[in-house]
């Protein structure tokens, strides 16, 4: 008996790139190495450009998963998610972390994630948890990265 859940059960990793291409967070869910963690790096760049150049689609297979993107300013946040799970409540969850990020910085931007990247990360680690989503809310997001910062 399969059950279904609304949000994804397991994001492999979330990157972010710029529009140049250049990481500027990566946060891996699945253990692999430091070689391999570049060579993801350097595939979701390339399939990301490619896409934006040829105006494709922001979901594409990638390895036994799909790669999931989207673009808020200039930047790119990508995820991949198993192949059975839900591309639009990926999508909810990247749009979930640019909305609180935006609360944050009001509003984000590239130097933020450069120079703040250890908040990035919390607040990262407020809606994801080992792959899965761990708060849909951004209110209750916000109050613990505010009781932090106190």
């Amino acid at each position: 008996k399969k059950k279904f859940f609304f949000f994804c059960r397991m994001i492999r990793f979330f990157i972010v790139i710029n529009t140049r291409g250049m990481t500027r967070l990566s946060k891996f869910y699945v253990p692999q190495t430091e070689e391999q963690k570049l060579q993801v790096k350097q595939q979701v760049q390339d399939i990301v450009t490619k896409n934006v150049e040829k105006k494709g689609t922001n979901i594409t297979p990638y390895g036994t998963g799909r790669l999931l993107f989207r673009r808020y300013q200039q930047l790119f946040f990508c995820a991949c998610i198993d192949e059975e799970d839900n591309e639009l409540a990926c999508f909810e969850a990247i749009h979930l972390y640019v909305t609180v990020l935006n609360s944050y910085f009001n509003p984000v931007t590239e130097q933020d994630i450069m120079f703040n990247f250890h908040k990035c990360y919390i607040i990262l680690d407020e809606v994801l948890l080992a792959g899965e989503v761990m708060e849909t809310s951004r209110a209750v997001i916000m109050q613990q990265i505010a009781r932090m910062d106190a």
